[in-house]
């Protein structure tokens, strides 16, 4: 309960001036309703909590100011509580005035740079403006976006990843850390979807698809955080060369491995068998391993599972090892940077 203000200044006001201990009654008493009145927002003493002057957390103790600003928290307990900002890697708090981000450009990035009014999924757009982007734009060179880890993609990804790495033999954990799209340029990606096309079109059968893992030596800081999303130009690098040329050329350009099969592009069903080549020369914490998807044309020896050396591919069921000598056979999805072993 309330208490009336201590009007007894105003009482011995009053006794020279009645007039003026009318008006401090009146004014004390209709001040006193409208505190007591719980739908008047505007001096309600209930809102406290949220307002300006008070703790973003707990909304009982006032601010924490120092000798340049005022805090959203009245003290290290309510930092400590307070949910980190939305933005991904970011590690400030995130203040309600920003909906949960640290600040004005972290929460204007969260939404599509072109309509600004759905949030971005990819390269800043969301997917109705990156697909229309994308159906008017000729690119000539291998493009690379970050997937937000609350992005379907991410988590499918991830999934598949881990399926197929706990699939064959004992392995240590594996903690996905960071997943890029890779989306070639759109000659190498039309000429893929019209060989697909012709493989679907062989009166014998259709063709068969695999999901497979490749790497090799990665010589930059490609997939590292805090580093931009762009392939170097060493014709040394492992990972970039394929990935900007989509398997055509591989590390000092050339056009082929060699391995048991003969010269050609080894990939592997199992990324336990690409795992050893993940070698990083850089300060980077991540190994990283493509993920793409290869078509393999009809063969009925190959459906039996017991192995086919053709021209154009060679399949070992028993180690899940491919090598693909038409690199239109192949093509590069995602790449995935990854530590083994437990989070800490």
């Amino acid at each position: 309960m309330h208490s009336m203000p201590n009007c007894q200044h105003f009482i011995d006001a009053g006794s020279q001036s009645p007039s003026l201990l009318r008006w401090a009654l009146i004014n004390a008493s209709d001040r006193n309703a409208r505190l007591l009145d719980p739908t008047n927002h505007t001096v309600n003493i209930m809102s406290d909590r949220g307002s300006s002057s008070m703790c973003d957390v707990c909304g009982v103790r006032p601010k924490y100011k120092d000798t340049f600003t005022t805090h959203a928290f009245c003290g290290r307990t309510c930092a400590q509580k307070a949910p980190k900002c939305l933005s991904p890697r970011c590690t400030q708090k995130g203040q309600k005035q920003y909906a949960g981000y640290c600040s004005v450009s972290h929460q204007s990035s969260a939404f599509c740079k072109q309509c600004r009014t759905t949030r971005a999924d990819t390269d800043g757009l969301c997917s109705l403006c990156y697909r229309k982007r994308e159906e008017t734009m000729v690119h000539k060179f291998t493009r690379l976006s970050e997937v937000q880890r609350t992005h379907p993609d991410f988590l499918e990804v991830e999934s598949r990843l881990q399926a197929a790495w706990a699939k064959k033999g004992r392995a240590p954990p594996l903690q996905v850390c960071r997943i890029i799209k890779v989306q070639p340029a759109t000659e190498a990606e039309q000429a893929r979807i019209a060989y697909a096309r012709s493989l679907n079109e062989d009166p014998r059968g259709k063709p068969e698809t695999y999901l497979t893992f490749y790497s090799n030596q990665c010589i930059c800081d490609l997939g590292a955080d805090n580093q931009p999303l762009s392939l170097c130009k060493f014709k040394s690098c492992g990972i970039c060369k394929p990935l900007s040329s989509c398997f055509e050329n591989l590390v000092f350009d050339k056009q082929a491995h060699e391995g048991r099969f003969g010269p050609g592009l080894y990939v592997n069903l199992d990324p336990k068998r690409a795992d050893p080549h993940a070698i990083s020369t850089t300060s980077s914490p991540y190994r990283v391993v493509i993920m793409s998807t290869a078509v393999l044309p009809f063969d009925p020896v190959t459906r039996s599972r017991t192995g086919k050396i053709t021209k154009e591919y060679d399949f070992s069921p028993s180690d899940g090892c491919i090598r693909l000598s038409n690199d239109l056979s192949i093509t590069p999805n995602f790449l995935i940077a990854y530590k083994r072993g437990l989070p800490l």
